[in-house]
């Protein structure tokens, strides 16, 4: 805006929104960075470019899951498309073997 305020658009701060979704872009590359561009559920390769790869947030950010990196798993899209069926029981107890994470209760 002209006068120097913070742009908003239905009470949501623009530049603290533009922020956010830079910060969770970069910890997704992060992800795909630890998980070597490839699908965890059956390891296939995934090309860095490839826009229909996905990073999987194991508790949804609805269900109240972060941008943390336990809570991420790189994904083709085929598994992303079919996360629901396969668990996020199976999806953390993969991070578990990889990468030592330890989760607590899984029965959320």
């Amino acid at each position: 805006m002209r006068d120097g305020r913070v742009a908003s658009l239905a009470g949501v701060n623009i530049t603290a929104y533009k922020k956010m979704r830079s910060q969770a872009s970069e910890i997704i590359q992060e992800a795909r960075r630890r998980d070597n561009w490839t699908c965890m559920y059956h390891l296939k390769i995934l090309k860095q470019a490839r826009p229909n790869d996905d990073v999987h947030h194991i508790v949804t950010r609805g269900a109240g899951g972060d941008d943390d990196l336990a809570n991420l798993i790189c994904l083709c899209r085929e598994c992303h498309n079919n996360a629901g069926k396969i668990g996020k029981q199976l999806f953390r107890e993969i991070l578990s073997f990889y990468y030592g994470y330890i989760y607590g209760d899984c029965n959320d």
